[in-house]
């Protein structure tokens, strides 16, 4: 007997206040929904609990997927309880929606597990991820650069909607525990297979890092990780809780530094300028997250959070089909194009502009200050050279300059071809230009009229990253 895995599962309900409700189990047929089904089972009558047990068929191995939901429904009899199953097609979805195979199968299992708790009346659906799963969830997010909502992705508990909740039960308990609770109970279940294939990054972290930090820092370091997990879940509050406010009289929860104006969102910057990087950052997020609805990539962060810094009209492309655009007073986010990147973008002074994914960056100096920097993502021009504003621009078809230590005009399609730019990456190319023409070929090679001569005082220093040569 082993009875110190059902009390902690004991507690967690009544923690969670999970009583004298209808539950949906999820169970896939391996050890840990199963050993949590067992658990749950016990305290049934305690806890007054109807239990559903809900299995979904991924139709990924074949017959035996097939013999799990078998194995589940054989389970259900024995005990009693009522069973749903579902099978549900992983690959059409993955290639319908963009995903991998295991956030589409993840996607697909949670709609059946909803609905199953909508149709029955269930408060809560119940999964078994246990506490070494929180540990790989970090360790893979953290390889990714998540913030904190990847760092603290897996919770105790979650609201899904006004009547329904997500609980993790056995979330701080450790797979070995979980192990030794099913051979003391001679329970039985499925192995699956595919835990073993290398080519799922959870099972590669589970088979070759984790084993690694165990030898390193001890055997419970995935129990530690998982509290520090938790440790993060309660700064992510905290900071949602700093970035969100709720409004005077009101149950509404509105953002304080940000508002919506005709299906964008506008990032006032007035009310952040005194903030620390650290909460500029947060507030970018969750803008970012309340359009899109899913948690924004690091570098969607930081692009637009490079905005804040960046001249008006700068422009910033982002994934899932947002841009960002840096207005005079505030930060616009939105789906599409406010203006196509593809349009020159006025340069009247010093500062950082940017325009898609690229970024340039001007500054004006004495001859005497400046210093000549070769490398092909900068330029060093002479500034009397420059008449009028320039603009920054993709370049076109039959666009011309005379190139750097030429005398003759050269097609910049030319130029692009003896630098041995591909087709593919030429598209995105830009020119720096004059009323004359065309300056610098971003990247590429400056023109001869801007040369630095010993009759120079004054110089622009012109940086465009990334550098189309290494990008």
């Amino acid at each position: 007997m082993h009875p110190d895995l059902i009390e902690k599962v004991d507690r967690f309900l009544v923690s969670t206040a999970c009583q004298n409700t209808s539950i949906v189990t999820a169970i896939s047929g391996g050890i840990d929904s199963v050993v949590m089904f067992h658990a749950l089972h016990a305290i049934q009558d305690r806890r007054r609990l109807s239990i559903n047990l809900v299995h979904v068929n991924h139709a990924l191995r074949g017959s035996a997927s097939d013999a799990d939901e078998l194995f589940v429904r054989d389970l259900a009899a024995l005990h009693g309880c009522p069973f749903h199953s579902a099978t549900v097609d992983v690959h059409a979805h993955a290639e319908n929606t963009g995903k991998g195979i295991e956030a589409s199968a993840r996607e697909l299992r949670y709609g059946v597990l909803f609905d199953v708790a909508q149709q029955t009346g269930s408060s809560a659906v119940l999964v078994g991820h246990n506490a070494d799963d929180v540990a790989e969830t970090l360790v893979m997010n953290l390889a990714r650069g998540s913030g904190l909502d990847g760092l603290s992705s897996l919770q105790p508990e979650r609201i899904v909607s006004d009547h329904l909740r997500i609980l993790r039960p056995l979330l701080s308990i450790p797979r070995s525990e979980i192990r030794e609770f099913a051979l003391i109970k001679n329970i039985q279940w499925r192995e699956d297979l595919s835990n073993e294939g290398m080519h799922f990054l959870r099972n590669r972290v589970r088979q070759e890092i984790m084993p690694q930090m165990r030898n390193v820092f001890g055997a419970d370091v995935g129990c530690r990780i998982a509290a520090t997990s938790s440790l993060l879940t309660n700064a992510r509050e905290i900071v949602k809780r700093a970035v969100w406010q709720t409004a005077e009289g009101k149950t509404a929860v509105r953002h304080k530094h940000s508002e919506v104006q005709g299906g964008e969102v506008h990032i006032v910057l007035n009310t952040i300028a005194d903030e620390s990087r650290g909460m500029k950052t947060e507030i970018v997020r969750y803008a970012l997250h309340s359009l899109s609805h899913q948690p924004p990539t690091m570098n969607d962060t930081l692009r637009t959070l490079d905005l804040i810094d960046c001249e008006v009209g700068s422009i910033a492309t982002l994934s899932g089909g947002l841009h960002a655009c840096r207005e005079r007073d505030y930060i616009a986010i939105g789906v599409g194009q406010i203006k196509s990147s593809d349009e020159a973008i006025g340069i009247k002074s010093d500062g950082v502009y940017v325009a898609g994914s690229v970024k340039l960056e001007i500054r004006r100096k004495k001859t005497s200050d400046a210093y000549l920097d070769h490398h092909p993502s900068s330029a060093t021009i002479d500034l009397s050279a420059v008449d009028g504003d320039m603009r920054w621009r993709r370049w076109a078809d039959g666009d011309r300059m005379v190139p750097f230590g030429s005398t003759h005009s050269v097609l910049i399609s030319d130029l692009l071809t003896n630098a041995k730019i591909s087709h593919t990456d030429r598209r995105a190319c830009r020119v720096l230009e004059d009323n004359q023409g065309i300056l610098w070929l971003c990247g590429i090679r400056p023109a001869e009229r801007t040369r630095v001569t010993s009759a120079t005082q004054h110089v622009l220093i012109i940086r465009q990253t990334p550098d189309v040569i290494s990008s």
